[in-house]
């Protein structure tokens, strides 16, 4: 065989389950693509998965599976070649609200190596793609839910209202002692004589 391959792309299927804050479950894909200019027989890419978010998670309730009824690709039902071709795949993965984008750090190569001026070395007939997908922690927008923002702003009401009463208190006891402002006592009650 005399072929020769320089290039490839991918389409790599990912199922998601976040179980955190939020609780999703969906489906994914990442596009993948190497370009040389010389025969290669093994590539390494290495990289990262980020989750790509248009609008913030809903994090109410339990498990949640936004594209159960529109799945990036249908096995049951018959697929046109048209469907099932990377450009449209890719089309529909990036309208949804959240899918996966895969960021490469590096790639590397080993090309070929020719023994002829016409021909490789049938030993080297071979292609070995590696690619390696790392999931770092990174943060997830989510719309909390109304108990969570009612807990959190209670603690923080809490926590300035003591530090403002404490100080306002210290403030106004040295005003008054120190005589800082002129001030003198009046009786609330004023006593009458009794004749």
């Amino acid at each position: 065989l005399n072929e020769q391959i320089s290039s490839f792309s991918s389409i790599i299927y990912n199922n998601v389950e976040l179980n955190s804050k939020v609780k999703y479950y969906y489906d994914s894909m990442v596009y993948v693509t190497y370009t040389n200019a010389m025969p290669i027989s093994t590539v390494t890419i290495d990289g990262d998965l980020i989750i790509k978010q248009t609008w913030p998670f809903n994090a109410k309730g339990g498990y949640k599976a936004p594209y159960t009824d529109d799945p990036l690709l249908s096995i049951t039902n018959e697929l046109s070649a048209e469907q099932v071709s990377i450009e449209q795949i890719m089309k529909r993965n990036n309208a949804r609200n959240f899918s996966l984008i895969y960021q490469p750090n590096y790639q590397y190569s080993n090309r070929k190596v020719l023994t002829s001026s016409s021909s490789f070395d049938k030993t080297q007939n071979y292609l070995n793609i590696t690619i390696i997908m790392r999931i770092p922690e990174q943060p997830i927008r989510y719309t909390p839910p109304t108990s969570e923002l009612l807990k959190y702003s209670w603690i923080q009401y809490v926590a300035y209202l003591i530090v403002i009463a404490f100080l306002f208190n210290r403030l106004n006891s040295f005003v008054f002692r120190s005589q800082v402002i002129y001030t003198y006592p009046i009786a609330d009650v004023i006593l009458e004589k009794m004749e």
